[in-house]
């Protein structure tokens, strides 16, 4: 039986440009077919940032 660690790994944080928006998690350049159904993070209308409902990865707007 594997042994898991009684303190959760924190979501990532991903800095992302004007250039990346509209913003989706998985990442456009990732094949969301293992991970969890693709879904378009609002960023720029959140105040430069939003998290991922699926996996909690949080996308924040940089300069």
């Amino acid at each position: 039986m594997a042994e898991t660690s009684a303190t959760p790994t924190p979501p990532a944080v991903v800095e992302v440009t004007g250039d990346d928006l509209p913003v989706c998690c998985p990442p456009r350049e990732v094949d969301p077919a293992p991970l969890h159904p693709r879904v378009w993070l609002p960023v720029k209308q959140n105040g430069g940032h939003a998290a991922c409902p699926y996996c909690g990865t949080e996308y924040r707007l940089g300069s």
